[in-house]
């Protein structure tokens, strides 16, 4: 009995600081998109000079056809559905609660630009869809496209 106490004590304490490294899909959303456009505003190429982390974000599916010869050919960016983008963009992202059904979630990612800014970028809402990948939220779909293989 005298093992069993700290036994479970440790099973407990690592089994809630597991539940707290989750993160919600709105979470998931938003520190992908400040990440990405921070690499886009350093003229960086994420997808291509990042792989790792950028898998980290997205589901196996969205992952196979980003990697494709299908997504070179698509013609503008993904994932904030455009050719190009407000800089500011990366201080003013937000998103909605998500509507959660089993293992997808679809919310909505607000991009703001910043006060001021004469650059002809306004508000960008893009309808996301995320799903749960071994215990994980990650993207799966923008703005409802459809993806050709």
């Amino acid at each position: 009995m005298k093992l069993l106490l700290p036994a479970f004590l440790l099973f407990f304490a690592l089994h809630v600081s597991t539940a707290a490294q989750v993160k919600s899909p709105d979470a998931v959303a938003k520190g992908f998109y400040k990440w990405y456009l921070t690499e886009l505003n350093a003229e960086r190429e994420p997808i291509r000079q990042n792989k790792t982390r950028m898998k980290s974000f997205i589901s196996n599916r969205l992952s196979r056809w980003v990697y494709s010869p299908s997504y070179s050919e698509y013609g503008a960016d993904y994932f904030i559905d455009a050719q190009d983008w407000e800089q500011s963009w990366v201080n003013g992202i937000s998103a909605t609660r998500p509507v959660i059904k089993g293992s997808t979630a679809t919310l909505r990612v607000q991009f703001d630009p910043a006060k001021g800014t004469t650059s002809g970028f306004g508000r960008r809402i893009l309808p996301v869809k995320l799903v749960k990948e071994g215990g994980v939220w990650k993207i799966d779909k923008i703005n409802n496209r459809a993806l050709t293989k």
